[in-house]
């Protein structure tokens, strides 16, 4: 789906941004001529950025386990856990 920028979603993105959420919203989804769109905004356009361009999940099958299952050190960890 593509995103239009509007006067809605302008004040939406910049309410988010005025709190303190943990997270900003993606300043180049405003409107170009809104105050707080960002100058590097005009380059990402022409480039995927942190956008899911691919829905294939890969998961890691060399997944290493950590540590020895047994021992002093294990059975110290677990205590400890």
């Amino acid at each position: 789906m593509e995103h239009t920028p509007s006067n809605e979603t302008d004040k939406a993105i910049s309410f988010i941004n005025s709190q303190n959420l943990g997270w900003k919203a993606d300043v180049c989804k405003l409107q170009s001529h809104h105050a707080e769109y960002g100058s590097h905004c005009d380059a990402q356009k022409k480039a995927h950025s942190l956008a899911q361009i691919n829905s294939d999940v890969v998961s890691n099958t060399h997944a290493k386990e950590f540590g020895p299952k047994s021992g002093k050190a294990f059975e110290k960890a677990l205590e400890k856990a």
